[in-house]
């Protein structure tokens, strides 16, 4: 059964932020190693397991995967600007963004910008082809500024559990 995330903090005692602690590195884990790293019977482990799902503490279970296996080469990160801070065209915009695949993730943000994006591409000239087709030909679009990755400091990590 799928939850929708949690909109308030879910009262977690130090067994639970054991286990979400674990998951967070691999959630892979056999429950039967899960409850005795957490110092509880399978069947209890797997109750709440059960219920972080159910509440929506845990969201996804996901494999993580190399964008240079799949041949993404080059990751950008997108400043958008709208031009009219309008609500329906920012949803429509935020409709197409989620629409294509080689959006990886979108924040709306306050600032200098309306929204930055990770993006996914082979190479600069498929980026600048997704620029040119997809960013420039959108109306609403004021300016967009685009930073290209490159390298990785810090992979995306698990959230502080304390």
């Amino acid at each position: 059964m799928k939850t929708a995330p949690a909109t308030a903090p879910i009262e977690l005692d130090p067994i639970d932020r054991k286990i979400l602690r674990r998951l967070q590195r691999d959630n892979r884990v056999a429950n039967q190693d899960l409850a005795r790293e957490v110092g509880l019977s399978p069947p209890a482990c797997l109750k709440r397991v059960r219920r972080l799902r159910e509440t929506g503490v845990i969201v996804a279970d996901t494999a993580t995967v190399d964008p240079r296996a799949l041949g993404y080469s080059v990751m950008v990160l997108a400043h958008i600007s709208l031009e009219r801070p309008r609500e329906d065209l920012g949803q429509a915009f935020e409709r197409r963004l989620r629409a294509m695949p080689q959006v990886l993730q979108c924040w709306k943000v306050a600032g200098e910008t309306d929204f930055v994006m990770l993006v996914c591409a082979r190479s600069l000239e498929e980026y600048q082809a997704f620029a040119r087709d997809v960013l420039a030909s959108d109306m609403n679009l004021r300016d967009y500024r685009s930073d290209i990755v490159l390298g990785e400091v810090k992979p995306r990590a698990p959230l502080p559990v304390e």
